[in-house]
Formats: C-alpha cells, structure tokens, sequence
C-alpha cells in the first residue's frame, strides 16, 4: 500500500499566507483612519472648552515716540547709545558742545572780576574820609575848649571878675564850634552814604544781573549733556558725532516705557467673567515668548449699536482693554501694532 503526497504538498504550496507582518499594517490603517475621523471632534471640543472657559483676547502694541532735540546750537562730541540700548531715567544718551556760550561765559566771568575790582577800589579810596574825618577831630578838639573856656568864664563872673560879655561871646563860641562838628559829622555819613549806594546801585546790580546770566548759561551748558526724560529705548539716531545742529532741531527719538501698551478685545461673551480694572495678564508674543501685565483701566465696549437694546447680546460687541505691561518688552517686539495674545487668569 503506497501514499502519494505530491498533490498534497502541491495544495500546502498553493494555500494563502497570512503572515503576523501583514495583519498588524492592516491594524496601523484602522488606527490611522480613526484618528482622522475622530481629530476634528477633538478639535472642535478644545475650541469649544477654550472659548467657553479660557478667556484671551487679540490685541496690538501701541507705543508714543518721544523726540529729542538740540537745547542750542552746539556740535555733537559723543552719541553715548546705539538704537535698541535700553535707559534708565536721567542717564546720559548724547553730549553736545557749544563754543559760543563757553566764549559767552568766559566774557561775563571777565565782566565779574572787572565790576568787583572797581567795587574794591571804591570802597578803598578813603582820602576825601580821612580828610572829613581830621576836621571833625579839630572840631571836637575845639568844641572842648570852648565848653572849658564857658566854664571859666562862668567861674570868673559867680566871683564878679568878669562881665556879662565875655560869657556870650564864650557860649557864642560854643555853638560855633558844635554846629561846625555836626556839619562834620553830616558830610562823614554823607560821604559813606554815597559810597554805598554807589557800589550797590551800580557795582552790586550789575554784579548780581552778570551772575544771573552766568547761572542761565551754565544750565544751558549743563543741558547739552542730552539726559534721558524716563526709562525708555533708544530708537532712532538722526544726527552724527562732529555735526553742528541748530537749536531745536531733531537729534534722537526714543520710546518711553510709560508709553508702550497694548489694545486688546475681549469677546463680550466674557463679560460675566468679572473682567476689570487692575486684572492680572498673560502677553503672548508670536513667538510665544510671555511677559506679565495689567489691564490699567476700567474695560469698555469697543463699539456701541443703538438699534439693539442689549449690548450683550451682540456677538459682534467687543470689549476694549487697555493692558500695561508689568516687565521690560524686549526690543524686539517694540513695534507699532505687532498682533499678541492677551490670556488672562
């Protein structure tokens, strides 16, 4: 008895095979394809969370720029930043000089030194004084001897030696030499009158509207050091080092950190979620980057529709927030309407 396998080794040949390879593709397709089904649901459950419970708002940086210009004419020594350097208040950003008023204030220190040696030898010449002076000195001396002469004359007449005649022309003496005394004595104080009104009228005022206009021209030279008004970014340098600018022309544009914020709106769907005045932030930049803010003011609707008579109800109603940033914005994203991202809490 013989058994013939060749026809049945030929059907196992022939038989379909289903390798472990080829069934778990297929199992990846099935994976792949249900996750494309279900990936817009999911997408469409995060939109719906996020603008249902995450509150965000789109917005845009605003910024003022700030002009600096020339206090006089004067030339440009040194340009101590470059544009993007960041400042702090009262910091140095350029220096400037002025030949003309360093030439203005050597002049009037000149005029100063001339007004008070002239004061000095005013009030030192004293010839005319002392000459005034001897002369009340011979009057006192004389006015003595005419008290002493009157009572010795008055002695003589108490005993009946002498006559009535000799006192008066004694008492006439008398009052010659005291009025000639207090005549003295008047030009003394006139003189030193006239003296001093004289150094005060026109050496004094003079002195004193010279120093005046010294003062104006040192702080004009003081305000040649171009200092910074508040903490900003340098953003623009229009002038070179060694140029001459006029007074009050262009020399620099910065931006100041007070003046940097951002406008932002907020879907008016969020208005139940408290938003308010001094509400902590989130500013998502495009590049992802955050820094910290505060909404600085009461929020508002943006735009307001009078046919409607809830405000609330329009989806098209935005509210309007001002939001100031708590941290420095990095040069970077210093431009005017640069779109960010506010989240809030």
């Amino acid at each position: 008895m013989s058994f013939n396998f060749k026809h049945k080794d030929q059907k196992l040949q022939q038989s379909p095979s289903y390798a472990p390879g080829k069934r778990h593709l297929s199992k990846v397709y099935w994976y792949l394809l249900l996750i494309m089904i279900l990936s817009p649901f999911v997408y469409l459950g995060y939109k719906i969370f996020t603008d249902t419970f995450l509150m965000s708002a789109n917005g845009h940086i605003m910024f003022g720029e700030v002009v600096l210009r020339s206090p006089s004419n004067a030339y440009v020594d040194q340009v101590l930043l470059t544009p993007g350097d960041s400042f702090e208040k009262g910091q140095s950003l350029m220096l400037l000089s002025s030949p003309q008023l360093l030439s203005e204030l050597r002049t009037l220190d000149e005029e100063i030194l001339t007004l008070e040696e002239k004061k000095k030898k005013l009030l030192s010449d004293d010839s005319e004084l002392n000459h005034l002076l001897i002369a009340r000195t011979e009057a006192a001396k004389y006015m003595e001897s005419s008290k002493y002469y009157l009572k010795v004359w008055e002695d003589l007449k108490s005993k009946g030696q002498t006559s009535i005649a000799n006192i008066e022309k004694a008492l006439y003496d008398l009052n010659t030499a005291t009025q000639g005394y207090k005549a003295l004595d008047r030009e003394i104080a006139k003189l030193q009158t006239n003296k001093k009104l004289q150094s005060e009228e026109y050496f004094d005022k003079n002195i004193r509207a010279t120093e005046a206009k010294i003062k104006i021209l040192k702080t004009s030279l003081e305000l040649l050091t171009i200092k910074a008004p508040e903490a900003g970014t340098l953003a623009k340098v229009v002038i070179h080092e060694n140029e001459y600018v006029k007074d009050g022309q262009d020399i620099a544009i910065i931006v100041v950190n007070r003046n940097i914020y951002i406008i932002a709106y907020v879907e008016s769907k969020f208005l139940s979620k408290k938003l308010k005045a001094n509400q902590e932030v989130n500013i998502l930049f495009p590049d992802g980057e955050k820094i910290k803010g505060i909404v600085s003011a009461t929020p508002i609707f943006a735009e307001m529709d009078p046919s409607r008579s809830n405000i609330v109800s329009s989806d098209k109603k935005k509210i309007l927030i001002r939001v100031l940033p708590k941290e420095n914005i990095p040069h970077k994203y210093k431009i005017a309407c640069l779109p960010v991202d506010i989240l809030f809490y």
